[in-house]
């Protein structure tokens, strides 16, 4: 669990020069924690009716979500309006930028997108079949590909609610 006052230290008070992205859900910034380890942090868009303890419930559900070929979720922070999520942060990118940014960096060879291609195959297949509780991501795109290969953005609102306990739910 991180605290709001330590997430927006990292991020500079949620400066746009450490803005990484914005999507449906919220937007992502980098930040720079205490020990110099480096997270993404998505500050989550207040549109959601859940309150705090199904948020909780559900975020510890996707903690336990982990596969090589998924970004990870570190932790999260709910406080008063406020719910963001900690993941690793990823260096490399995503696919889209390698894809449609000019410049000699943005250069991804054919060996290395079947490499992603395969990773990411492997990413869903876990969230599909294998995991403990099953996602699906729905919202497959290249913005959502990292280069690492892992797959970003997938999550809360597309748990399969029919495979929860309410054993698992009524853990807090």
């Amino acid at each position: 669990v991180f605290k709001y006052q330590d997430l927006s230290l990292a991020t500079d008070s949620f400066s746009e020069k450490n803005k990484l992205g914005q999507g449906g859900f919220g937007t992502v910034y980098k930040a720079t924690l205490n020990s110099g380890s480096q997270v993404a942090v998505k500050k989550l868009s207040l549109q959601s009716n859940q309150g705090k303890r199904e948020v909780v419930n559900e975020i510890i559900i996707i903690m336990g979500i982990q596969h090589r070929n998924l970004v990870r979720l570190k932790g999260y922070c709910v406080e008063a309006d406020e719910r963001l999520l900690v993941y690793d942060f990823l260096n490399k990118g995503s696919l889209d930028r390698a894809l449609f940014s000019s410049g000699s960096n943005a250069f991804v060879d054919w060996q290395s997108r079947f490499q992603i291609a395969i990773g990411i195959a492997r990413g869903l297949a876990y969230l599909h079949e294998e995991s403990h509780v099953q996602v699906i991501h729905g919202d497959i795109k290249a913005s959502n590909i990292k280069l690492q290969p892992k797959i970003s953005d997938f999550g809360i609102s597309n748990l399969d609610k029919s495979f929860m306990s309410t054993k698992v739910a009524g853990t807090l």
